[in-house]
């Protein structure tokens, strides 16, 4: 199976090596950059196409394409990454799941769950026009799904990078008779809260699910794909930051923590009491600099983030979003073309926010999804992010 793919979007004809990230664009059409793919030998390079052409590698790495996929999209004005919620139900029942238990429970099928083959390839045939590189399939629990492998399998086919973020709290039978090279998998994320298992089961609820993550975590790793942790901080788990960080790193498994924790997407919920702040918070900062992103250009007409240039999302029921955390609905796959809905003006709308919409204030981590899902709107922070950010920039400025 070929380790480059590509997307032709107008005049240009773009390249992406899965294992290596590197992408490069020519001014060919499809009829072209087929002879390029089948013969490449033919063809002289410069540096930055043999780094597309010339490398090979044996594990493919979506991690190093993400970047450079949006900085693609954004430069040539098309979607290049896309999260697909494949269903909302899941075996667990984390105290800061956005989903909320109605739908975590529910034995409705989801819109993709309904599709036959044939619609599943017509779907993706439609993501690929657009020039849709990635496809990052979510939940809820993907490998509850019994569409799951479908999809990976038509994905695949179709020429698609995929990603899948799980619990890891069952690998069915299917997916482990596979052979790494069967599916072009450039990643599998799943959250680990805590190295401590009673921490990590707790925030769970759900007794040896570190043991169960843990032990398919080193299945999958074995079997070749590259794995990736994330650890959502929050009061349960904030004790333990730095002995889970410890025990990654010595494991050479990439980890990485992420804050706050929303409200949810689909329920009534509010988590923001979840979320750490003061002491707790500032010890955190103080030993990762780098996790704070401060923006000071206020002024600019650069755009605040990739929603709705280079990414989207497209929901369990069909709702398309700007990006997976913003659920903000912009018109459904069931009754508008999702060409239609990518390039209408309801997306186009959150999709010029500007820098210099913001006010005028310290911004740090500033995520207009966030800001929607707690505040219910896009340019206002949520208090509790802005409270425990507040506390930080005094201490900051005293450094």
């Amino acid at each position: 199976m070929s380790t480059i793919i590509w997307r032709n979007v107008g005049e240009y004809t773009h390249f992406l090596n899965c294992v290596n990230g590197h992408i490069v664009s020519f001014k060919v059409d499809s009829a072209e950059a087929k002879k390029i793919i089948n013969n490449p030998n033919h063809y002289e390079f410069d540096c930055e196409a043999e780094k597309v052409f010339r490398t090979t590698g044996n594990q493919y790495n979506s991690r190093l394409c993400r970047g450079n996929l949006i900085k693609l999209g954004l430069e040539f004005k098309f979607p290049t990454i896309v999260n697909i919620e494949l269903s909302r139900r899941c075996s667990l029942r984390c105290i800061h799941c956005y989903i909320g238990n109605k739908n975590l429970s529910s034995s409705e099928l989801s819109v993709f769950e309904k599709m036959d083959d044939c619609n599943i390839d017509g779907f993706l045939k439609k993501l690929k026009d657009l020039g849709v590189f990635l496809v990052v399939i979510t939940g809820g629990e993907p490998f509850i799904s019994k569409k799951l492998q479908n999809f990976l399998r038509i994905a695949t086919e179709k020429g698609f990078l995929i990603e899948i973020f799980s619990n890891l709290q069952n690998l069915p039978d299917w997916f482990l008779r596979n052979k790494y090279e069967d599916f072009r998998i450039g990643r599998i994320q799943t959250s680990i809260y805590s190295s401590i298992f009673k921490i990590h089961d707790e925030i769970t609820k759900s007794a040896g699910s570190l043991k169960r993550n843990l032990k398919n975590l080193n299945l999958l790793i074995k079997n070749g794909y590259f794995v990736e942790v994330a650890t959502p901080l929050m009061r349960k788990n904030i004790i333990s930051w730095e002995r889970t960080k410890f025990f990654f790193e010595e494991k050479k498994i990439s980890q990485n923590f992420s804050w706050p924790i929303a409200d949810e997407y689909y329920g009534t919920k509010k988590k923001s009491s979840l979320n750490i702040f003061g002491q707790s918070f500032s010890h955190f900062i103080e030993k990762n600099l780098d996790f704070l992103l401060e923006k000071k250009c206020f002024e600019s007409d650069e755009y605040i983030c990739e929603a709705e240039k280079a990414i989207f999302a497209v929901s369990a029921t069909g709702d398309v979003f700007p990006c997976s955390q913003m659920p903000l609905p912009v018109g459904n796959i069931c009754n508008k073309k999702i060409k239609d809905i990518i390039y209408g003006k309801d997306m186009s709308k959150i999709g010029s926010l500007k820098w210099k919409d913001v006010l005028k204030e310290k911004v740090f981590n500033f995520c207009p999804g966030i800001n929607y899902t707690d505040a219910g709107d896009v340019l206002i922070k949520p208090k509790h992010m802005f409270g425990a950010i507040a506390t930080l920039n005094n201490k900051m400025e005293r450094r």
